[in-house]
Order: structure tokens, then C-alpha cells, then sequence
């Protein structure tokens, strides 16, 4: 199998090359050269058809017939132990509606509880929200929560600088020191 049929399941077209008859053209030098192209054209089919033919005699002389034992399949993983599924389905668990920051159905904050920096850079506050427990405080992006709650003040709640002189955070991991091998220096 090809990688075109196995991206799109089917064969790729032939490559079309006009094909040439003689004397169709007025023009000297255009028919010699179009005779040669399909002259070339011709030897290429040939050696191709002969070089396939050849490469399947060669298989077929070597070739075996042979029967393997049956190999071991782990009980797993593989599709042939899968059984049909048998009774009623069970019916579909729908998920929880998203509600979006900001909205009339999300409690207002209650308390910033601590911050820290995804691994994409951009800080994370962890929000106790009105009417909710401190378990279930949530980590929201700080600045959805600023545009969405102006009114609360972040810097008072948890120490959160957001300005100033611009430090390493101490939380974060120290950059791995790479040492090249004694055999490269």
C-alpha cells in the first residue's frame, strides 16, 4: 500500500504523457524531438515491466509456503478478543455546562488564595469563590479574572506585586546545567 492510498483510500490517477503520433507537426526539430521523447517514453515502459517481471520471479523462487504455530496475543490489547457488546446501552452521561467568568450564574470572588505560573507563562490565581467552600477554590487565569471582576483587589488579598522591580520567582526550578560528555570536549 502506498502512502497516497492509505491517506486517501484509493489509488493515486496513472501519470497522463500525451502520447505522440508522427507527422502531426509542420515543425522539423519539434518532430524529432517529440519522436525521441516517445521513443525514451517507450524503453522506459519496457525496462520497468522487464525489472517488475524480474523481481517476481526472484521472489517466487525463493519463497516458501509455511505454516506458523499460533503466536501469543495479549489479552489486552488485541482487537481479536474483543466481544460484541450485549444488552441495552447504557444511556449517555451529559457534562456540566461551562459557565463563563463574568456571567450572572458565576459567584463573585470571594478571596485570592495563592497564584502561581502555568507552564505557559501566564499566572493562575486560585479563587475561593462567594457561596463555595475553600475546597473548592478553582485556579483561573489572573487576567480573566481582573477584567471580569475589576472591582476586587488582587494585590491586597494575597500579597500579589504587580509592579515594581522585576525578580526570579522563588518557587520556580532551577534550569537543568548541561555538561557535555569528556569524550566530545
Amino acid at each position: 500500500m502506498t502512502p497516497f492510498e492509505a491517506l486517501y483510500g484509493r489509488a493515486p490517477p496513472p501519470p497522463t504523457i500525451a502520447g505522440y503520433t508522427n507527422g502531426s507537426t509542420a515543425i522539423a526539430s519539434l518532430e524529432a524531438s517529440l519522436s525521441q521523447r516517445a521513443h525514451a517514453l517507450s524503453l522506459v515502459k519496457a525496462n520497468l515491466h522487464r525489472a517488475q517481471h524480474r523481481m517476481v520471479q526472484q521472489t517466487n523462487a525463493h519463497g516458501r509456503d509455511r505454516t506458523f504455530a499460533e503466536a501469543r496475543i495479549h489479552q489486552v490489547f488485541h482487537v481479536s478478543l474483543l466481544k460484541p457488546c450485549a444488552g441495552q446501552p447504557i444511556s449517555q452521561v451529559c457534562p456540566l455546562p461551562v459557565v463563563p467568568l463574568g456571567t450572572t450564574d458565576s459567584p463573585p470572588p470571594l478571596q485570592l488564595l495563592d497564584t502561581r505560573t502555568a507552564n505557559s507563562g501566564s499566572v493562575e490565581a486560585l479563587i475561593h469563590w462567594e457561596g463555595q467552600s475553600a475546597d473548592e477554590a478553582s485556579w483561573v487565569p489572573l487576567d480573566d479574572v481582573a477584567a471580569f471582576f475589576p472591582s476586587l483587589r488582587l494585590e491586597d488579598n494575597a500579597g500579589l506585586k504587580t509592579g515594581g522591580i522585576v525578580a526570579s520567582d522563588p518557587k520556580a526550578r532551577p534550569k537543568r546545567q548541561l555538561k557535555r560528555p569528556a569524550r566530545y570536549i
